[in-house]
């Protein structure tokens, strides 16, 4: 048997901890009720973020930067107008979604995020002020987000749509 050595000169670096993976936050949003459904969601706070759905047909897209001029569905050319304040998620990541308003009934919607602070985000969803706002006009105050209105998009037909923002901790 051989033994083969070799000696090292200097100084070697002194072993590092593994880094700590950063945990996620989740919110399980209510199942649309109506059989046409206008949303959008954004978070501000969040290094990494997404949205799931059951159907299919809905997926979201990750847009940097919300604010004005932001088109807010990928299947239509409206875009945000009044983006003017973080109660309008102003600057966080919108979570565009593929569909205007065929959103089938009872679909689920998952929001998942990382903390960029390691602590909490705030997340914001926006529904329409007519019937199509799957009931989260009701449901989502009852879970604690809070309401701001003003929002709206164009071109015509203009559209209206409140906020409702909630922090989520982890």
């Amino acid at each position: 048997m051989r033994s083969y050595c070799k000696t090292i000169s200097g100084s070697t670096p002194a072993p590092t901890a593994a880094p700590t993976p950063t945990r996620s936050l989740s919110y399980t949003f209510p199942k649309v009720t109506t059989s046409q459904f206008v949303h959008g969601l954004c978070v501000l706070g969040a290094s990494e973020a997404q949205a799931t759905s059951d159907d299919p047909q809905l997926t979201y897209t990750n847009i940097p930067n919300f604010g004005d001029d932001v088109q807010l569905w990928a299947n239509r050319g409206y875009k945000a107008l009044g983006i003017n304040n973080e109660d309008y998620c102003k600057g966080g990541t919108y979570l565009q979604p593929s569909l205007h308003k065929s959103v089938d009934v009872n679909t689920e919607i998952v929001f998942e995020a990382k903390p960029s602070n390691g602590q909490s985000v705030t997340l914001c969803a926006f529904v329409v002020t007519d019937w199509r706002d799957g009931q989260w006009d009701v449901e989502l105050p009852a879970d604690g987000f809070t309401l701001a209105t003003g929002m709206t998009w164009y071109p015509a037909p203009l559209g209206a749509m409140r906020s409702y923002c909630k922090t989520l901790l982890l």
